[in-house]
């Protein structure tokens, strides 16, 4: 079982629809980051807006530009691929499938999200 330490996104699940957990892609992204033992996870979320996969672990992001806001992805964009360079965040969550140097492909969500976790 996971451990979702924010109550929230159980609200969430149970609320929306009745639908079961599994279907849920916040649910499966932590389920896959938790099974790899990678204990307060960092996670860059690539040229996209923040989905909130650590808040609900639990955990504080740990790099400063972890999202990119809406209209500042020319700005963002190069300081994140300097944290993949630097290898500063164990996981990528991206929209864009472009293989990331010293990561590797985890998964792939609704065949548009892509996670990779360090090597």
């Amino acid at each position: 079982s996971l451990t979702i330490k924010c109550s929230s996104i159980q609200t969430k699940w149970r609320s929306v629809n009745n639908k079961p957990y599994e279907e849920y892609l916040e649910y499966n992204v932590i389920k896959d980051i938790e099974a790899t033992g990678i204990e307060e996870p960092t996670i860059l979320y690539y040229n996209a807006l923040e989905k909130g996969f650590q808040n609900y672990m639990g955990y504080v992001p740990k790099v400063k530009y972890y999202f990119v806001p809406n209209l500042m992805q020319d700005k963002l964009t190069p300081i994140q691929d300097e944290y993949i360079e630097d290898g500063l965040a164990d996981f990528v969550f991206t929209k864009i499938d472009k293989g990331y140097p010293g990561y590797s492909l985890l998964n792939t969500y609704e065949n548009k999200y892509y996670l990779y976790v360090k090597d």
